[in-house]
Order: C-alpha cells, then sequence, then structure tokens
C-alpha cells in the first residue's frame, strides 16, 4: 500500500508542464526501463559488494553533479531512514566512513519497479534483503531495505537525482 501511494503521489508530483511530454509507446518505455534498469544493477553492484576508494569513485558517479537541478528548495539527493543528506559532498563523505567499516553488503532483490514517468525520468521502488560483512569479517544478521531512487536523463546519461532507502528488521 506504502509503495502504491508513493507512485501515486510522485506520478502527480511529475505530471506538471515541465514533465507532461508526449505519450510514450509502450516500446519507448520499455527501452526507457532496460536503459534505466542496467543503471540500477550497476549502482547496486557498487554499493554492495568490494568497498573500494575506486568503486566508491564510481557510485558516486551515478548521482546528478550538481544539485541545483532537483525540484526541492534545499535539495535532499538522499534519505536513509531519519537522515537527510543534502549535497553530493555529504553523501560521498558518509559512504566513505561506510565503505571504510564495511567489507560489502550483499544483497537479494525481492522486488523492483520501474515508473516510466516521461522520456528524462524513472521512478525505481525496490525492495532488497541484505546483510553486512564488516571489515574485520562479521556477519550482521539479515535485514530488509525498501529503496525509491528517482532517476533523470543528463546529458545522455542516467543518473540519480533522489535516492531514499528504509532499513526494516527481517520478519
Amino acid at each position: 500500500m506504502k509503495k502504491l501511494m508513493l507512485i501515486i503521489c510522485l506520478i502527480a508530483f511529475f505530471s506538471n508542464e515541465n514533465f507532461a511530454q508526449s505519450e510514450l509507446s509502450s516500446e519507448e518505455r520499455k527501452v526507457i526501463e532496460q536503459a534505466v534498469k542496467l543503471k540500477s544493477q550497476e549502482f547496486w553492484e557498487l554499493f554492495t559488494k568490494d568497498y573500494s576508494e575506486q568503486n566508491l569513485n564510481r557510485l558516486m558517479d551515478l548521482f546528478v553533479k550538481t544539485e541545483d537541478v532537483a525540484w526541492m528548495n534545499k535539495p535532499a539527493i538522499h534519505l536513509n531512514s531519519f537522515r537527510i543528506i543534502y549535497s553530493k559532498e555529504e553523501l560521498k563523505d558518509l559512504l566513505s566512513r561506510v565503505f571504510e567499516l564495511r567489507h560489502s553488503s550483499p544483497t537479494t532483490i525481492i522486488e523492483n519497479y520501474f515508473a516510466v514517468i516521461s522520456n528524462d525520468v524513472v521512478v525505481e521502488i525496490l525492495t532488497n534483503e541484505n546483510y553486512i560483512i564488516t571489515a574485520d569479517g562479521n556477519r550482521s544478521p539479515d535485514y530488509e531495505t525498501g529503496n525509491t531512487t528517482v532517476w533523470v536523463l543528463r546529458n545522455d546519461e542516467w543518473k540519480i537525482l533522489h535516492w531514499h532507502r528504509t532499513n526494516t528488521e527481517k520478519e
């Protein structure tokens, strides 16, 4: 139910005249969805495995370069439960600390949905199961996360404009 409400709210939000473009065909939507799905797979590969400086930099390249293109007055590039990250620099700092403490965070995607809003905006809703392997080799209990990512097409590349992540205990 939460996912449905979120999708409805996002569709309503993006339905303003800036995004009201000509209707996309089913085939065009499939092509866009496939392109974003590949970027999403790249993101999750970098976010969950081999926490190295090189992968952190590659991960950060998947986010929009400037925050002034966001739709919010003070844009939040990332929300993680109750923590709000307002800039790409803050996000890199947070992820750097995560990468220092962890070896990896293997994930299994449970559910993944892509809503193609227009030819340059896609909303991804993903639920996954995770655990953490710390730098010293310890393993955390399994937990689930719900993720909402707004992908935008910038200079012919799909980039993350906004990412929300909520951790929940596994039942």
